[in-house]
């Protein structure tokens, strides 16, 4: 195999966002404290909706507000309602009193013990706040360097934006700081919220999930709107691309085997199903976090994670901020040494279980592969020039080709760099592309 140039073309500096400062108030489950109306004592859960799988674990902070004019007595928080999981609290503000026009907080951690749907409440005193949970099925532990890790794994990656964790670092698109200054241009500054992006790539078991249950067609398309960024207005499904999808199963199942040699799906479970999904569309791989209960990552958010932020990484795993070390115990790719060798398979390259060369290979929050194996669709349209700044920004504006990053196992070692993009054609199918999706934190 060698490199598919026509997938990836350099990006730097050449991306457009349609791009507009976005409120960070006024979200789904959002809840700023002194909203409440003057004389009433006010409970809120940011957020309030999850989706997730069985098992998994998601934090909510529930915000106590006394808009009254006096000091009012604060006892403690209960559940009820909560079918299939458990909540417990924990890094509370909330105790004896609260004086007035004073808010107070304390974080819920969400459990998911049960697949199926609940609303539930969470209540104190006389105040309530409502919540719901849809639980998934739980996840094949398959993936990691031994095979044995959860493949939904997710975590919360720092943000620098305003009310982020790390508000106020310095972070610069398609930049980093290696000593070859090959991205050096600190032109175009970005910011991004804090959000959960999934530990690895989408497997094949995952994606098998997804087929089974019969999804990913044009029958079963998601709903207008479905999977908008919990930041980027106008990001969800367009239902005029549910013609984009295929028309049935069986078409989708003949689909996905896009080359013989390298397509990792296989009709029947097996060892395959550790490896990362290919041979994807854009829009299969649209729907498919959509139906896991999240969003296409934007570049701005996948670049930031795999530079580590502010350290601006050449590589994911850069021990400091100019190391350009790599070898195969960091990543699979075309390593060309000896000539025509590949990290998998020798002469020929394959993708690899995700994970496999986990911690060594990770970034700054543990996540996977997010450089080598297979390149990953982003939500943006590749488009130029990027804008002078971006705040949680993505080009929404249609052009021929997405975003695609991290570069793939027959990729050279200059094109997993953290700060270098390529472009996909969404409606095409390559073996070297796969998903990775993003969450709210």
């Amino acid at each position: 195999m060698r490199y598919a140039a026509s997938v990836c073309t350099v990006l730097v500096g050449a991306m457009s966002c349609d791009y507009a400062p976005l409120p960070r108030l006024n979200l789904a489950g959002d809840a700023p404290a002194g909203d409440a109306p003057a004389g009433v004592v006010s409970l809120a859960a940011s957020p309030s909706v999850f989706v997730l799988h069985q098992n998994d674990t998601r934090d909510t902070t529930l915000s106590l507000t006394n808009g009254t004019g006096q000091t009012i007595s604060v006892s403690s928080f209960m559940v009820s309602g909560l079918n299939g999981g458990n909540m417990t609290f924990s890094a509370s503000t909330c105790a004896g009193q609260l004086a007035a026009g004073q808010s107070c907080s304390t974080t819920g951690h969400l459990v998911a013990t049960a697949t199926g749907q609940a609303l539930f409440q969470v209540t104190m005193g006389a105040v309530s706040a409502s919540l719901s949970m849809t639980a998934m099925p739980a996840c094949p532990a398959t993936c990691g360097p031994f095979g044995t890790t959860n493949c939904c794994a997710s975590t919360v990656v720092a943000g620098n934006a305003i009310g982020a964790t790390r508000a106020g670092d310095v972070f610069y698109r398609s930049h980093d700081n290696a000593a070859d200054a090959t991205y050096a241009s600190t032109a175009f500054q970005a910011t991004v919220s804090d959000f959960r992006l999934d530990t690895y790539l989408v497997t094949v078991g995952r994606f098998r999930a997804f087929v089974n249950a019969g999804m990913g067609t044009s029958g079963t398309a998601p709903a207008q709107g479905a999977g908008a960024h919990a930041r980027i207005a106008g990001s969800g499904w367009d239902m005029t691309w549910n013609t984009s999808l295929t028309a049935g199963t069986p078409m989708l199942v003949a689909a996905v085997k896009c080359n013989s040699t390298y397509q990792t799906w296989t009709d029947t479970v097996g060892p395959n199903d550790s490896l990362p999904m290919s041979c994807i569309t854009w829009f299969e791989a649209m729907a498919f976090c959509i139906w896991d209960g999240g969003y296409l990552p934007s570049d701005a958010e996948w670049n930031y994670a795999a530079s580590g932020g502010s350290e601006q990484r050449p590589y994911p795993w850069s021990a400091s901020d100019s190391s350009t070390t790599i070898d195969c115990t960091y990543a699979n790719f075309f390593t060309n040494s000896p000539s025509g060798t590949y990290c998998v398979n020798g002469t020929t390259g394959a993708a690899n279980r995700v994970g496999s060369e986990s911690p060594k290979g990770d970034g700054k929050w543990g996540h996977a592969d997010l450089a080598g194996n297979l390149f990953e669709w982003n939500l943006d349209w590749y488009n130029t020039p990027y804008p002078g700044s971006c705040d949680d920004c993505a080009n929404l504006t249609p052009a021929p080709t997405r975003v695609v990053r991290g570069g793939d196992f027959g990729s050279f070692a200059a094109f997993l760099r953290a700060a270098f993009g390529g472009v996909g054609t969404p409606s095409n199918r390559e073996y070297v592309i796969g998903v990775r999706c993003e969450r709210t934190p």
